[in-house]
């Protein structure tokens, strides 16, 4: 088990006890992500690549979850919503 940061930016509009906060979980993105849903209330499973990304040491969780990314004691999550435009 880790401890991990994790801080929600830009999302004024969600209904959130707290955008800054700590978790301990087990040392996988997938494990994280479930431990940030059970502190936050908020559902980041079903919202996270399609509305919301994450960025975790600033480094894509996108990316670091293909290459088999263990989480560390003290690491930073950050969840953003995805920008669009044109």
């Amino acid at each position: 088990m880790v401890s991990v940061k994790v801080k929600f930016l830009g999302m004024e509009d969600e209904k959130l006890d707290s955008k800054v906060f700590a978790v301990r979980t087990g040392g996988t993105l997938p494990e994280a992500i479930k431990a940030i849903e059970e502190a936050s209330g908020f559902p980041l499973s079903s919202k996270l690549n399609k509305d919301y990304g994450m960025l975790v040491n600033g480094r894509s969780y996108y990316l670091l979850q293909k290459k088999g990314f263990v989480l560390s004691e003290g690491d930073k999550l950050v969840i953003i919503p995805k920008l669009g435009g044109g």
